[in-house]
C-alpha cells in the first residue's frame, strides 16, 4: 500500500503544475491583446520541469480555456488606450435632448405630476359628481402649463431648476395639508338649523341667501369649470360673453342652476390650529379672516373629510382656471397661487411657508369644499370664544343649540369647545 501512495503522488503533483503553468501563458496572451500587441506566440521563455512537455501543457491549456469566463467583447476603438473620438457637439445635442425630455417631461408637465397621477383612478376616493375626477384631472395639467412661467420665475429666484422648485413645492403643502384639520365657519343660527332641523349645511342654491353677493350663476360657472358640476356642452361660459360683463347676464340653461341642489358643494376651510384660527397672525384673537362668514369654528372629522374634500390655498372663485382646487387627500401643486406671492417674495415663498393658520402669502384664507353633503355626523367639535367676535348673546345661543342636539342625540361624540 505504501509504494501505490507513493506513486500516485508525483502525478498529481505533475497535474497542479501543468494547470498553473496552462493558466499563467493565458493570462500572458491575454495581457499582450489587450496592450495592442496580437502575438500568435510567447517570447518569454519558460522553465519547465523534465517531466513535462509543452504539448501536455497546451491541452490542459485548452480544456482551462473553456473553464475560464470569455472576456467581454472590446468595442472597435479602445478606451483604454485614449484612442475612441468622442462626438461632436452635434452628436450629442439630439441624444442629450432626448434624454432631457425622457426625464424631465415625461407623459405631462413634470417628473412631480407623472408621479402625482399614478395610480390615479384607483388609489383616490374622492365623493362628488360623476365627472370631478376627471374634470380635477384636466384642470391640473392646464394649470400646470399656463403657469410655467411662473414656475420658471420663481425657480430662478432660488437659483434652482424648475424640476427641483415644483418638487419643493409639492413637498410642502402635502406636509401643510397633512398637520391641517377642517372647519366650517358657521353663524349660530345657521349651527341651530344644521344641527337640530336640517341635520346638513345647505348651499345658497337651495337658501337663496349668501354672506357676499349673492350670484348663483357665477358659483354655477365656477363649479362646472372646477368639478364638471351640471357640466353641459357649453361650459367654456364666462362674463366676457355678455355685453355688460356681469355673471346675471349670461345665458345659464335653467338645469345647471336648479339640478342637484342638494349635492353642491358646501365651503369652509382648512388650518392647522387647535381652534381654527386663520388670518396673519395665526392665532385667536384677533378673529379669523374668516369671521365675516360665521364666528363659529366647527371641526370636521378629518377621516371623514379626505374622503370627500377638495382644497385651494385662497378663495377659488374666479381663479378656477389659474389655481384649482385638488383632493385634500392628494393635493397638488397647482393649488397653490403663486400670482398671490409674486408681490411679496417670489420663488422664495416656499421657504416661508410654516403654517395654514398663519396667512403670509396673499390670500386671505384658505378653501376647502366639501362634496356630496356635509351633514352633522361629520362633525368633531364646535369652537367658540369671545375673541372670535362672538356676542355673550351668540355664546349662549350656541350653547342652547349644543344641549339640545345632546339631549336628542345622547350617544353623539361631538364636543362643545369654548376658548
Amino acid at each position: 500500500m505504501f509504494e501505490k501512495f507513493t506513486e500516485v503522488k508525483p502525478i498529481e503533483s505533475k497535474e497542479i503544475i501543468v494547470k498553473r503553468l496552462a493558466r499563467e501563458m493565458l493570462e500572458r496572451f491575454r495581457a499582450r491583446f489587450k496592450g495592442g500587441e496580437k502575438n500568435e506566440h510567447i517570447k518569454e521563455s519558460v522553465s519547465l520541469p523534465e517531466s513535462i512537455s509543452t504539448k501536455e501543457i497546451k491541452v490542459v491549456a485548452e480544456e482551462e480555456k473553456q473553464k475560464i469566463a470569455p472576456e467581454p467583447k472590446q468595442p472597435e476603438e479602445f478606451e483604454t488606450t485614449g484612442l475612441s473620438e468622442p462626438r461632436t457637439t452635434e452628436e450629442a445635442k439630439p441624444a442629450e435632448k432626448e434624454q432631457e425630455k425622457k426625464i424631465n417631461k415625461g407623459a405631462f408637465e413634470s417628473t412631480v405630476t407623472n408621479s402625482y397621477f399614478e395610480g390615479w383612478d384607483e388609489s383616490i376616493e374622492l365623493e362628488g359628481n360623476p365627472e370631478i375626477k376627471e374634470q380635477i384631472k384636466q384642470n391640473i395639467v392646464q394649470a400646470e402649463k399656463t403657469n410655467e412661467q411662473t414656475y420658471v420665475n420663481d425657480a430662478y429666484d432660488l437659483g434652482i431648476s424648475v424640476e427641483e422648485f415644483k418638487s419643493r413645492l409639492q413637498a410642502k403643502i402635502e406636509n401643510m395639508i397633512e398637520r391641517a384639520s377642517f372647519f366650517s365657519a358657521t353663524q349660530p343660527f345657521v349651527l341651530e338649523k344644521i344641527m337640530n332641523v336640517e341635520n346638513r349645511w345647505k348651499s345658497q342654491f337651495e337658501t337663496n341667501a349668501s354672506k357676499t353677493p349673492l350670484c348663483q350663476e357665477a358659483r354655477a360657472i365656477s363649479e362646472m369649470k372646477m368639478f364638471g358640476f351640471n357640466k353641459t356642452s357649453n361650459s367654456s361660459m364666462s362674463i366676457m360673453s355678455t355685453p355688460t360683463g356681469r355673471y346675471s347676464d349670461i345665458e345659464i340653461p335653467k338645469e345647471v342652476l336648479e339640478n342637484n341642489k342638494e349635492k353642491r358643494p358646501i365651503y369652509g376651510y382648512f388650518s392647522d390650529e387647535k381652534h381654527g384660527a386663520i388670518n396673519g397672525d395665526g392665532k385667536i384673537p384677533p378673529p379669523t379672516s374668516v369671521s365675516g362668514f360665521g364666528a363659529v369654528n366647527v371641526k370636521i372629522k378629518k377621516e371623514r373629510a379626505l374622503k370627500k374634500t377638495t382644497i385651494t390655498f385662497h378663495d377659488s372663485l374666479g381663479q378656477e382656471n389659474n389655481w384649482p382646487p385638488t383632493p385634500a387627500a392628494k393635493p397638488h401643486f397647482t393649488s397653490f397661487p403663486l400670482s398671490y406671492s409674486a408681490s411679496f417674495s417670489g420663488g422664495k415663498i416656499i421657504n416661508e411657508l410654516e403654517s395654514t393658520s398663519r396667512m403670509n402669502w396673499g390670500a386671505k384664507y384658505t378653501e376647502v369644499q366639501y362634496h356630496n353633503n356635509l351633514t352633522v355626523d361629520d362633525i368633531e367639535s364646535i369652537h367658540i370664544s369671545a375673541n372670535n367676535g362672538l356676542s355673550a348673546e351668540e355664546i349662549e345661543e350656541v350653547r342652547r343649540t349644543f344641549k339640545m342636539y345632546k339631549e336628542q342625540h345622547p350617544e353623539s361624540t361631538i364636543q362643545l369647545v369654548e376658548f
